[in-house]
Formats: structure tokens, sequence, C-alpha cells
């Protein structure tokens, strides 16, 4: 049976539609793996039939108390919104789901178990979080409907500058879709100016007005993602706000200006403006447009690759991974784990990543285990899945500080065991100190550079590089209080 990733998000003629558009990508992103169910306090009819039609389960609901009630610890949950308060985070977790939280503003502490954030140049540090909170950050995790996620892994290909797309989203309260409008209409080198509107958007008819004096204007209402897809390949100069939907355009390899007027967009825009992947329209006045579509045209026509199409098979095995960790538990080291530390000890791929390299003899294993497990200074915890050891996670502690060494059984590679072992340890270790009294300050780990995924581990777990040499890195994690 695949898991249940329940989705909690909205959208409406005020709010906008980016929470619910890039949540409905998400859905199509995973749905070969998770039996995905959206719960909708505020959503366009519309949109609700898209979700319907998609092969996914909808709930209206009235309100977050219900939404609560209707999940429980098996569960995967989305939260996409800025009405999703800390208490809320808290009381999910109460009832034992995985909590995932899209955000794009981080200015609250999160209790998720991931917090994905598809904007470049953003690092764990912009966020507070608990100690096992996941990071899926930057670019390679773009939110984007099937139809972009493929066109952005196409080759380039070439499109025409006379030829102008404006797109505000798919409500556009601001109404800016028409401001802009008649700025790019005044301009008499356009010979073609595709203009779309979303199924919230509530000033169709003073667009359609517009374009029935314009021969060049085509206005589009509501269309599917082939269509937008199409429009957005064959114009040259996309005019766009720093959303979803400059994701979209940018996929498309569109020539895009974009702009900032709501604060909420204020990280998309400042992110990707500092990626270089727009011309910047700044407050989207006339005299702003009108320099950077001077400036846009200017630029090669050809397609410039800034995603690589992967971001949902990245996405798929992150929450496949989170689903999988319930699987896991952790108990402390016991003398009955000496023969199975001692085999992985000496297996030649556990030895390849070890910092020793030479053989163990039984004996001194056996020595120095018991030394381990018998030490205040020594947290050693073993990994079970089904009441099979599957791995070990150990902290050794110094003064304030907790050394990581961890391993996962050879023969359970490629599961993300890793991740889970760093996770969940890192939990268990916070609750002995605690116990204990002990003053848990830093959590650092040294990881050969050959050792990928586990270099990818410790920086999805929010650790920061405090070092490197030619060999390896050394990662640290601060603690707080």
């Amino acid at each position: 049976m695949k898991p249940r990733l329940c989705i909690r998000t909205d959208g409406n003629s005020v709010m906008g539609l980016g929470h619910l558009m890039r949540c409905f990508a998400l859905a199509q992103m995973v749905k070969s793996k998770f039996s995905v169910c959206f719960y909708c306090l505020e959503i366009p009819p519309t949109l609700a039939a898209n979700i319907i039609s998609a092969g996914f389960e909808f709930h209206k609901i009235s309100s977050d108390d219900k939404f609560v009630e209707s999940v429980n610890d098996e569960d995967l949950v989305i939260l996409d919104g800025y009405q999703f308060t800390e208490s809320f985070q808290v009381e999910l977790k109460r009832v034992g789901v995985i909590l995932i939280c899209i955000d794009d503003l981080h200015d609250k502490h999160y209790f998720a178990d991931l917090i994905l954030n598809h904007a470049p140049g953003i690092t764990s540090g912009n966020y507070s979080a608990e100690i096992y909170t996941q990071f899926a950050l930057g670019s390679d995790y773009v939110l984007l409907r099937p139809g972009f996620l493929k066109a952005a892994s196409e080759t380039d290909v070439k499109h025409d500058n006379e030829i102008a797309f404006i797109c505000f989203g798919g409500a556009d309260p601001r109404n800016m879709t028409q401001q802009v409008l008649k700025i790019v209409s005044s301009r008499t080198q356009f010979k073609e100016i595709n203009v779309v509107t979303g199924s919230a958007f509530t000033n169709a008819e003073t667009i359609q007005s517009i374009a029935d004096k314009d021969i060049r204007i085509k206005y589009f209402q509501s269309i599917d993602d082939d269509r937008m897809l199409a429009l957005m390949q064959k114009s040259g100069i996309a005019i766009v706000p720093a959303g979803g939907i400059l994701l979209e355009c940018l996929a498309a390899g569109c020539n895009v200006i974009s702009g900032l007027y709501v604060d909420n967009q204020k990280f998309i825009y400042s992110n990707y403006l500092q990626a270089n992947t727009f011309t910047d329209a700044k407050d989207f006045s006339e005299v702003n447009i009108i320099s950077a579509i001077k400036t846009a045209v200017s630029k090669p026509q050809v397609k410039r690759k800034f995603f690589d199409g992967k971001s949902g098979i990245r996405i798929e095995k992150i929450l496949l991974n989170l689903a999988e960790a319930k699987k896991i538990t952790l108990k402390v080291a016991s003398i009955e784990d000496t023969d199975t530390t001692f085999k992985w000890a000496n297996d030649p791929v556990i030895r390849k990543h070890s910092f020793s390299k030479a053989e163990i003899r039984k004996e001194e294993h056996v020595l120095w285990f018991e030394r381990k497990i018998q030490s205040e200074d020594c947290i050693y915890l073993i990994a079970l899945k089904d009441d099979i050891s599957v791995g070990s996670i150990r902290f050794d502690l110094n003064e304030g500080d907790a050394l990581i060494s961890y391993l996962v059984d050879p023969l359970y590679h490629g599961y993300g065991y890793g991740q889970v072992l760093l996770c969940k340890g890192l939990v268990f270790l916070k609750n002995i100190a605690d116990s204990r009294g002990y003053v848990l300050q830093t959590v650092s780990g040294k990881v050969f550079k050959e050792n990928i995924s586990s270099l990818k581990a410790f920086e999805r777990t929010g650790f920061k590089i405090e070092s490197e040499t030619a060999e390896y890195v050394t990662f640290t994690k601060q603690i707080a209080a």
C-alpha cells in the first residue's frame, strides 16, 4: 500500500494560487509512490475539479481542527501557507505525522521533519528549526508541473523576442496584468502579446476589452499546462512576478523580466535575481518595465539552462526516505551487539570510508567495544528494522561537543538509512544529554570527500562545513539550548 501524503494548503482571489499550484506540482511529481490527498479551506472550484480529475483525493474542510482529526501517525503531512503557526505544527507532530513544510519566508521556528524551499542561495542557517529537521533547499528541488520539468531537461531552443508573454498568476488581486499590458502594448516592437490569467482572476472583462482593441493581443483564461507551456516556448520575452510562474518561464527557456511588488515574494525575487536568471523590472513601474524590455531584447534568443528537470526524482526519494524512517528504531548498544559490530568493522565497504583502514582483530574489537559501551563519554546506538540490526551511530562526548561516527550495514545501502540514523540519533543524543544535565553545544562529524552519500546526509541535516582538508570535510551543527 502506498504511503498517504496529506497536503494542507489554500488559494483564492485575495491570497493568490501560488501555494496551491506548487503543491499540485509536487503531487504530480510523487503520485506513483504516494496516495495524495488535498485538504483545503479556500480553493476555486475549477482548481478543485482539476485536482480530482488528476486522480487525487480532495477534501473541502471547515477548519484546521477538522484536518488534524483527519490525519494519523502513518501519514506524511505537507503544509504550504503563511497562516500555519508554530503551535499548529506542534499539534500535528503530537498526532505523530511526518511533517513537511514548504516555505519561502523562514520567518518562524519550524518543528518540521523536512523544510523545502526552492529559492537559490538559501541555507539551513537561514532557519530556526528542531535538531531533527532535514532541509531540501535550492533549485535542485524546484516544484514544477510535469510538462515544465520535461521542458527544463530539453535541449536549447530559440525564441522570438518580438513575441511577449504576460502572466501574473492565477489570481492577480492587484490587477498587475492590466498595468503591465498597457505598457507592453504601447511598444511597437512586439508583433504578438500573449496574456494569461487564472481561475481566481476577477478583472477578465477589462483585459478582454483591451485585447479587443489591439489585434496583437491574445487573451487566455484558465488554460491547461500544455497550452501554457506552448505559449511560453514561443515567446521571447516573458513578464512575470517572482513566484511559481517565474520558475515555469525559466524552465521553458524564456527571456524573463521579473520584479517585486508583494512582500512575500522578496526572497524568491532577490535570490533568483542574484543568480542572474532574469532582467530586473524592480517595482514594475512604467519606466522600469520599459528599461527592462530594452535590456532583455538585447540578450541572446537561446534558452539558458537553470533547472535540470530532476527535482521530482530528488523530492520523491526524500519523501520515501521519511516514510521509511518510521520503520527504524534505535536502542543503546549492549554486549550482545559485539559480533555484529565486529562484522561491520571489518567489512571492506565500510573500511573504505573509515579513518582506520587496517583489518581489526576480534580481541581488539571486543576490548574497544566494551570500553565504548561502558563509557559515560560515549553514546553508542544500534539501528533496528524489524528487529534486525541495520547500522549504528556513536557519539563521543568531549567538553560540550559530540563527535559522530555512523555506519549502515552494506546490505542496506541505497535506502537512505544514513540520513535516518543522523536525524534519529541526534534526537536520542539530545534527550540523553538533557536527562544527564550535560550541556551539549555542538555536534560534529568528519566525512571523506569521496563518501558522497554521507556528505549529502550531513548537509541535508543542517550541518555546516567547519573545515576541509584534501581528504575529508569536517561538519558542525550548533545545538540550541
